[in-house]
């Protein structure tokens, strides 16, 4: 029984599925038949990484440089702020003319680690997104709260968990199962009472 092979195309990661059509028809001299069907070439997945990153540094609110963004990304802020020692902090995310949603806030302790997120519509140019803490130094002469904002931006993601932990003392642990290989862990977090630099164990 003679055998028709073909090749299918290759796409690239960013590339749209493809569906081929195919009319398969055989015959025998005096009869013939035929049927259809259809084959969907699906693209490679893509290695998730970040495809920008901007961040800002400082006491009291912050705002990034200008960046663009392309239709369909999700953008993922990462804020992190001190405190006042009487009260929660708590942070707010704008710019873009985009809807940012609040999705994991940590502020039991002074201070306040947050992930905040939003999906551009269309293609931007030139926007910034700020970060200001809603609660401010009661003496209106002192610098405001230190603030660290970093905002990623991701072409296309599948799916994302997200984790809080909070300590007092000591050490915060946290236990993340990533959901597929080629996964990325992100973290962000904040200590009003020690100014040391943070290093991931080896191995992790």
């Amino acid at each position: 029984m003679p055998v028709t092979t073909f090749t299918a195309p290759t796409l690239a990661a960013t590339d749209s599925p493809l569906t081929l059509e195919f009319v398969l028809t055989a015959n025998n001299g005096e009869l013939s038949a035929g049927n259809s069907t259809a084959v969907v070439v699906r693209p490679p997945i893509a290695t998730l990484a970040a495809a920008q990153t901007v961040a800002a540094d400082g006491p009291g609110s912050q705002t990034t440089p200008p960046f663009a963004v392309g239709s369909g990304h999700l953008l993922v802020a990462f804020v992190s702020s001190d405190g006042p020692v009487d009260g929660p902090q708590s942070i707010g995310v704008s710019g873009a003319g985009l809807t940012w949603t609040n999705v994991q806030r940590s502020n039991q302790q002074q201070g306040s680690s947050e992930v905040w997120t939003a999906t551009s519509p269309s293609d931007l140019l030139d926007v910034t997104v700020t970060a200001a803490q809603t609660q401010t130094p009661a003496d209106p002469d002192a610098p405001g709260f230190y603030l660290s904002l970093t905002v990623l931006t991701f072409r296309r993601t599948r799916h994302r968990r997200l984790l809080g932990c909070q300590r007092r003392q000591r050490r915060a642990d946290v236990s993340v199962t990533p959901i597929s290989s080629g996964s990325l862990i992100y973290a962000v977090g904040n200590d009003a009472g020690l100014s040391a630099p943070r290093i991931v164990p080896d191995a992790r």
